[in-house]
């Protein structure tokens, strides 16, 4: 009976992450200060799930953002600081709706 119990405890918490809209959470450290993103796991499965390899991978550790406009965006993940490097990994186009670059978005 206890096992019973916890196998369905285990599904009942399975899905409730999976129709909550969970979303990944990733945190950049910067010399400028800290902030969080939340990845759109569900939406862009794609570029969400290349994007955590890579921080998993500790690609991201060190890089610049290379490319800074106040009050509009900043723009990373250059190993060579230019804006014409990268990660060597070509991942298909997920820029569809009802996602697009909106204020506050990483993309």
């Amino acid at each position: 009976m206890k096992k019973t119990s916890i196998i369905c405890l285990t599904i009942i918490f399975a899905l409730i992450v999976k129709f909550s809209g969970a979303q990944t959470q990733v945190t950049f450290y910067t010399t400028k200060g800290v902030f969080i993103v939340k990845m759109e796991d569900a939406k862009r499965p794609i570029t969400t799930g290349n994007f955590l390899k890579l921080v998993k991978q500790k690609f991201y550790d060190g890089i610049i953002f290379h490319r800074v406009i106040k009050n509009f965006m900043i723009q990373g993940g250059d190993p060579t600081g230019t804006g014409s490097g990268g990660s060597g990994v070509k991942i298909p186009d997920e820029f569809t709706p009802p996602v697009s670059n909106v204020q506050k978005t990483i993309s």
